[in-house]
Formats: structure tokens, C-alpha cells, sequence
């Protein structure tokens, strides 16, 4: 459980990381995309060109990290939603589940016949 919440508060921290970073981001391009002034020389532009590969690449790891976290997340829950489908057959409809058939409890079979 321990390690479930902290990789879930890991998820949450890096989402905001993520989240201030694109932000970031766009009020970058919104401002440099405005107007290039002939001021910035081609060895700056290049310089910011790296420097946005270099947060883009950043990005994309902690996406690809993230993206593991959703799946083992995603397994843990699908895995939950079996387990309660198994022990309580009655919701398993609920749950998007196919009913499990439930053993019907046959009455004691002694092998007599009722004679008439």
C-alpha cells in the first residue's frame, strides 16, 4: 500500500512538473513565435533550438515513465474489479463482468425412487 501511494504522489508531482513545463513552454512559443527580430544571431537560435530538445527529450521521459505507471496502475484496478466480481457474484454485472455461475447445492442423492 505504501509503495502504491508513493508512486501514485511520484505520479502527481511529475504530472504538475509536466503541466508547469508545457505551460512554460507555450508562453515561450507565444512569445518567439510572435515576431523574429533579425537580432538573435544564428548561433542563439541554435542554442534554443538544443535547449528545446533537450526539455522535449525530458519530457518524453518522464511521459514514457508515466505512461508505466498508468499501465501497472491500470493492472492493479482491473485485477480489484476481478476480485470483487468473484466475491460478490451479484455485482459482477455492475462491474462489466460476465456472471459467474454459482455452484447450485444439489440436495442429498440417496438413489431412492418413490414407489407408487
Amino acid at each position: 500500500m505504501k509503495n502504491q501511494k508513493e508512486l501514485f504522489d511520484k505520479e502527481k508531482k511529475e504530472n504538475s512538473i509536466n503541466d508547469n513545463f508545457s505551460e512554460q513552454m507555450m508562453n515561450e512559443d507565444d512569445d518567439s513565435s510572435v515576431m523574429i527580430s533579425e537580432d538573435y544571431s544564428d548561433q542563439s537560435m541554435v542554442s534554443k533550438l538544443q535547449q528545446q530538445i533537450e526539455q522535449l527529450e525530458q519530457e518524453k521521459e518522464s511521459l514514457k515513465i508515466d505512461k508505466v505507471c498508468l499501465k501497472q496502475k491500470n493492472h492493479e484496478l482491473k485485477s480489484r474489479i476481478d476480485d470483487v466480481a468473484t466475491h460478490f457474484p451479484k455485482t459482477s454485472v455492475l462491474l462489466g463482468k460476465k456472471p459467474v455461475d454459482q455452484k447450485k447445492k444439489k440436495g442429498l442423492n440417496l438413489g431412492l425412487k418413490i414407489r407408487k
